[in-house]
């Protein structure tokens, strides 16, 4: 209908007429608002359930880089892999601009009275243990490998170090046997002459000293501080932690008469005055199984990490001597003990006591492999984690690890505080897989620097170690006059 002025009027009553004649006929069609309906409800859950897993995984990443930070744990990140070829080729000698040092590095062997070294080897000599293939032998491998190696001079003028051969855990073997089988002792320096092992052990140390002092020259030089000793056995120089202090006396002679000295040993403990980190090396024991050896670092054999079947692994001596029932830390600090109280039943853990004839294998099927300190604060189970290529997880505060001047342990390996022992299992979870894979290639490629061997290939135990010696002489070299970083 049009209105006078041509528009159309539409009145009240037809556009209401008009309204519900189409909302009837929406309403006749159900199958088209259900369909549209449904598919709503479909988004609009579909997107609050991606909501949700969002939501999720940065609450999760915000766990993990908070455990990180709670524990201090320092791992590879996930970008490219450079960083990680850069550190591996640090890793080794002869790509160092370092490497060279070593081709100059002069090192005079004292020739010591057989007493002293050779004739503990002898094998009518009775031993508590093997003094070449226990984990104490490096007094002896690094002797051996000393007279024939490139570093060797015979002209003592030139020498850059002395070298005492003087093979203090040896005499401890010889004389621990003697002591405990009351074997007929020989006469000489082989003989007995203070009431305990500990006592005959320092005296051993001070002959030896006083026939240097007496019959070489060159200790007075630098009053001793261009001498390097061997030390392998539990606490160096020291010889025994007493908690009686019942050899005070002895330890305070023993580390006054050597504190210019540089002491090669497996004892890195930063709160003894046993070990000085400021002229001491502290480096690997030696490692004798074959088949730990062969492992390569793990280039040889372990699979994923994904596939592992243990979370965190450790086989070896717990309590020692009734140190369960003593009162005070005792063995391992009372690390060993209170990893197996805590995570003795616990199913992603796999704590041992005693040993295995299945511990290569053991080692390999393990995410992480626990290293806590042993007698001492230091452990073999360091070296052998990373020969087979399992990640290390370090327990032990105020501790320096062989070649800390190098390698980079956050890279390669976990380091858990004493006091972190109860949360072991929130910290290693906390670790994703791909960075531990990156440790595992890490590991590949600094294990040759924990082999003693024979070959002298640039990255063995031995050539790192005279590396080190090499690096103390730089930049200043002159004979006489040296400067020791």
């Amino acid at each position: 209908m049009l209105s006078e002025n041509g528009t159309l009027n539409v009145g009240r009553k037809s556009l209401m007429m008009y309204r519900s004649s189409v909302t009837t006929s929406f309403l006749r069609n159900k199958k088209m608002p259900l369909c549209l309906a449904f598919l709503l409800k479909t988004l609009v859950f579909t997107f609050a359930m991606f909501g949700i897993l969002h939501y999720l995984l940065v609450l999760c990443r915000q766990s993990t880089d908070l455990t990180k930070r709670k524990y201090n744990l320092s791992v590879l990140g996930n970008g490219d892999d450079r960083a990680l070829e850069s550190l591996m080729s640090l890793y080794n000698i002869s790509n160092s601009p370092k490497g060279p040092w070593i081709s100059r590095l002069k090192i005079f062997v004292y020739d010591l009275p057989g007493d002293f070294n050779v004739n503990l080897l002898d094998p009518e000599v009775p031993r508590f243990y093997d003094c070449r293939d226990s984990m104490y032998g490096v007094e002896v491998l690094m002797h051996e490998y000393l007279l024939q190696s490139p570093y060797r001079t015979m002209d003592p003028e030139e020498a850059d170090y002395f070298f005492v051969p003087l093979y203090t855990s040896c005499f401890r073997a010889v004389r621990v046997n003697v002591a405990s089988r009351r074997l007929k002792e020989r006469e000489g320096i082989l003989r007995g002459r203070g009431s305990s092992v500990e006592e005959d052990q320092f005296h051993f140390l001070f002959s030896a000293l006083d026939y240097i002092a007496d019959e070489m020259p060159y200790w007075k030089r630098q009053n001793g501080r261009d001498h390097v000793f061997v030390f392998s056995h539990d606490f160096g120089a020291c010889f025994t932690y007493n908690e009686e202090d019942t050899y005070k006396e002895e330890r305070q002679q023993s580390m006054k008469a050597l504190q210019n000295s540089i002491l090669l040993q497996y004892l890195g403990d930063l709160r003894s005055n046993c070990f000085r980190t400021r002229k001491d090396i502290v480096i690997p024991p030696l490692i004798t199984a074959k088949e730990l050896l062969e492992k390569n670092g793990g280039l040889n054999g372990n699979g994923p990490i994904k596939n592992k079947q243990h979370g965190l692994y450790f086989r070896g001596k717990i309590f020692f001597k009734g140190d369960r029932d003593s009162t005070g830390p005792g063995y391992s600090r009372g690390i060993r003990a209170a990893i197996n109280d805590t995570f003795g039943d616990n199913p992603y853990f796999s704590i041992n006591d005693g040993h295995s004839p299945s511990y290569l294998m053991e080692l390999e099927n393990a995410r992480l492999c626990i290293a806590p300190p042993g007698y001492a604060l230091w452990t073999p189970r360091l070296a052998e984690s990373i020969l087979v290529g399992c990640v290390p997880l370090i327990i032990g505060d105020d501790l320096e690890l062989p070649y800390e001047w190098f390698i980079d342990y956050r890279q390669v390996a976990v380091r858990v505080s004493e006091k972190n022992i109860k949360n072991l299992e929130e910290i290693a979870k906390a670790i994703p897989d791909s960075v531990l894979e990156k440790k595992k290639r890490l590991l590949q490629n600094i294990w040759q620097h924990f082999v003693y061997n024979s070959s002298l290939t640039p990255n063995n135990a031995f050539n790192t170690i005279m590396w080190r010696l090499a690096m103390k002489l730089e930049p200043h070299r002159p004979v006489g006059n040296h400067e020791f970083s």
